[in-house]
């Protein structure tokens, strides 16, 4: 079935029953990637991205529609001064802060009304195009701490999420219903993980 972006080699499971994501959703948590920094001991080192592809029918109107949630959790940008990271955490925050500088790149090209949005500047934003190009609504919240010694990354946070605001996917969310071509109504939910980056 055409569900839209797809990862390679990813496993869709089908499930039935809220018991079932919750006990996929625990095992994903389990193997997503974390290192320790001087931030934060248990620093998540990968962006978690949760898909419940849906399927719902109407026999009466022997229709089918079709839709995806999606959960994303990105990881958080990193100030390399602070968070002391040498080896491989200095890569990998090297590259969770060029994804999410990729990602505020596309609400920046959205915002302005550009015609060319850059999704395909990182895996994430690739991933996530679905999700902001006009097919959906989409609802982000930004975590801050009050503590004064995080007012740099509290700033940071906050511009982004001014910066998400002031953008649209535009159009109205795309619906597209079919004849059923099969008994049941499932659900499948995938479960994908990607290096994170992003800076102020």
């Amino acid at each position: 079935a055409d569900w839209g972006m797809m990862v390679t080699n990813m496993t869709c499971v089908p499930v039935d029953s809220m018991e079932q994501i919750n006990a996929l959703m625990a095992k994903a948590a389990k193997l997503r990637a974390v290192g320790s920094t001087d931030m934060n001991a248990v620093s998540s080192r990968s962006h978690s991205v949760f898909a419940l592809y849906l399927s719902g029918s109407n026999r009466e109107m022997n229709s089918e529609l079709r839709g995806c949630l999606n959960l994303v959790d990105l990881a958080g940008s990193e100030r390399l001064d602070r968070s002391g990271a040498v080896g491989d955490r200095l890569k990998e925050t090297q590259s969770i802060n060029k994804s999410l500088s990729s990602l505020a790149d596309v609400f920046a090209a959205k915002a302005e009304g550009r015609p060319h949005v850059p999704f395909r500047n990182s895996k994430l934003t690739h991933l996530m195009e679905p999700c902001l190009s006009g097919h959906g609504k989409t609802l982000m919240a930004v975590n801050v701490g009050p503590e004064a010694g995080n007012s740099h990354e509290t700033l940071c946070s906050l511009r982004f999420a001014s910066q998400v605001s002031q953008c649209t996917t535009g159009g109205k969310p795309k619906r597209s219903a079919k004849a059923l071509a099969r008994p049941a109504s499932t659900a499948v939910l995938s479960v994908t993980s990607t290096n994170r980056r992003g800076g102020c």
